[in-house]
């Protein structure tokens, strides 16, 4: 076993136990809050995907985002997080606001390019959009997600005029 999976292992062995403890808090808006948060940073910023078999139910729908309903469960969120990635390897989502209760989380977000040509974050730039996500026994369960489409395309074209149209 090498030292870089063995430090994954512990690294993902971490987050579960922070989920655990979440799980039984998660009557509260901060759990529910808090679970969006390891879902996007573990998930779609660093690429965990053994956290989606834990933060999101068996039957999860992912309605309006990438994969839409076609795939369910947290496979649909793996798949989802592997094309994107795949696509845009440097990408990283950032909460702008983050709402939540017992039942439902809302994430305003804005996804940008991590190395702008002179390798600082572009934050301000990139795609604004809105997660909303159903709770359900302290999992993920379904997600509504719309983005800024005029800015998302109007962000693209300026990605392809900058690289000569070859995007």
């Amino acid at each position: 076993m090498t030292s870089e999976y063995r430090s994954s292992l512990v690294e993902i062995e971490h987050h579960l136990r922070r989920i655990d403890s979440l799980r039984r808090a998660i009557g509260g808006h901060r759990g529910a809050g808090q679970l969006a948060r390891i879902a996007i940073e573990g998930i779609w910023n660093r690429g965990e995907f053994a956290l989606a078999d834990v933060l999101f139910t068996a039957d999860y729908v992912n309605h309006g985002g990438l994969i839409t309903d076609l795939v369910r469960g947290p496979e649909a969120i793996k798949f989802s997080v592997a094309l994107f990635r795949t696509a845009f390897p440097t990408f990283h989502i950032a909460m702008d606001a983050l709402t939540a209760d017992q039942t439902a989380v809302e994430a305003r977000w804005v996804a940008y390019d991590r190395e702008a040509v002179d390798g600082s974050p572009r934050k301000g730039h990139g795609l604004r959009g809105i997660t909303r996500c159903r709770l359900e026994c302290g999992k993920i369960a379904e997600s509504w997600t719309v983005w800024d489409r005029r800015s998302g395309l109007t962000e693209w074209a300026l990605i392809q005029e900058a690289l000569g149209g070859q995007a």
